[in-house]
């Protein structure tokens, strides 16, 4: 399946995501992106959905936010901030080149 952030930011990823907890959330729908993320809907193994946001942006500014951006939400429980289920890593293609790409 492609992912892309823009049309020079186009990857090649599995259907499957695998997090570091050991749950594999499925690919399901795009639901939007911004200038350094893509956002889909996954599916865990009980049918429970979730967004999942990929980082397409691999520049160390970029990498260090969204770093961040997982610490802020790990760390604070609010009612009008979303919660961080898992995270992991997910390997892709670009134009023959393998990365990895965080989410």
């Amino acid at each position: 399946m492609d992912i892309a952030k823009d049309k020079y930011n186009v990857y090649s990823i599995e259907q499957q995501l695998y997090a570091d907890s050991g749950e594999i959330y499925d690919i399901q729908d795009y639901l939007g992106s911004g200038g350094n993320a893509t956002v889909y809907e996954v599916i865990d193994c009980q049918g429970t959905a979730y967004a999942v946001k990929i980082l397409l942006n691999l520049g160390a500014q970029s990498l260090s936010r969204f770093q961040q951006e997982i610490r802020v939400l790990r760390e604070h429980n609010h009612p009008h901030l979303i919660k961080c289920i898992d995270e992991g890593t997910i390997t892709a293609t670009k134009e023959g080149k393998k990365y990895v790409l965080p989410f």
